[in-house]
């Protein structure tokens, strides 16, 4: 999910959920031209959109056996950090 449209930080939002015992991960930090092994690729300018996904990504845990009690359990622990 991107969450440019919440005034609560990723960061934040992230630590809310895995305080309760979701496996919410922000698994971009970086643009792939930022890393180190990727210096010597050529690129043209910063992708700002690319930019704005990372800084915003964040995971939520769905898995194929993932039954309604647990969706539930985790759209509850969002909408309540959300809220904070």
């Amino acid at each position: 999910m991107r969450l440019d449209c919440c005034s609560r930080p990723r960061d934040a939002l992230e630590e809310a959920l895995q305080a309760e015992g979701i496996d919410a991960r922000a698994f971009h930090s970086r643009v792939t031209y930022q890393y180190a092994w990727c210096d010597s690729a050529p690129h043209q300018a910063p992708c700002l959109n690319a930019e704005g996904l990372v800084a915003t990504n964040l995971a939520l845990p769905v898995y194929w056996r993932m039954d309604g009690a647990n969706a539930q359990r985790v759209a509850r622990a969002l909408i309540t950090a959300l809220e904070a």
